[in-house]
């Protein structure tokens, strides 16, 4: 949340004209501005939340959720997800 209103607050401020605000121009003023966005999001410790992480970022993010704790994460866990990843349809919000 403090990234969103941080990246209002510095839209506003630079806004030298009345264009209409976007996604993209929007996302410009984010922490991650000229980064894309990510495809999967690897959450450990079985939480069932993203924890106020990236909330514009992960609209269209896959989740890949393990009770495995952060230190004992693994490459076979990492594997494990992006082979979970692998074999999903990505719809970006389309509804078929």
């Amino acid at each position: 949340r403090a990234e969103i209103v941080d990246a209002v607050r510095r839209l506003v401020a630079d806004r030298r004209t009345a264009a209409p605000v976007d996604e993209a121009s929007f996302s410009r003023y984010l922490y991650t501005a000229g980064l894309p966005d990510p495809d999967l999001l690897i959450r450990t410790s079985g939480e069932m939340r993203i924890s106020n992480f990236m909330l514009w970022q992960l609209a269209y993010t896959e989740l890949w959720i393990t009770d495995t704790l952060w230190p004992d994460f693994r490459r076979r866990h990492l594997f494990q997800a992006v082979g979970d990843f692998q074999g999903r349809e990505r719809r970006f919000g389309r509804v078929d």
